[in-house]
């Protein structure tokens, strides 16, 4: 990886850190807290992101909810988040 390319991911890590304040694991969602304001921005990323086993999103002014394909890939996700933003 270059350069360039390091300084982008640990900066986009720095956002989503900042971004994000919790994950949890509902059955089949995924429920991500931010700040106000934050939610949005944050799903675009995620959708972006193309996360394996993830449906479909929806997104509100603090609070986003993926919906996943089965429990197991819900925790998957979470933890995959939860890596991604430092949270682990």
């Amino acid at each position: 990886m270059s350069s360039a390319a390091c300084s982008r991911a640990r900066a986009s890590r720095r956002r989503r850190r900042r971004e994000l304040l919790s994950v949890d694991v509902g059955g089949t969602l995924v429920v991500l807290k931010t700040p106000i304001g934050h939610g949005n921005a944050l799903a675009i990323e995620l959708d972006r992101a193309n996360l394996k086993g993830v449906l479909g999103s929806i997104a509100g002014d603090d609070t986003i909810f993926l919906a996943a394909s089965s429990d197991l890939a819900a925790r998957r996700i979470a933890k995959s988040i939860r890596e991604l933003a430092g949270l682990d």
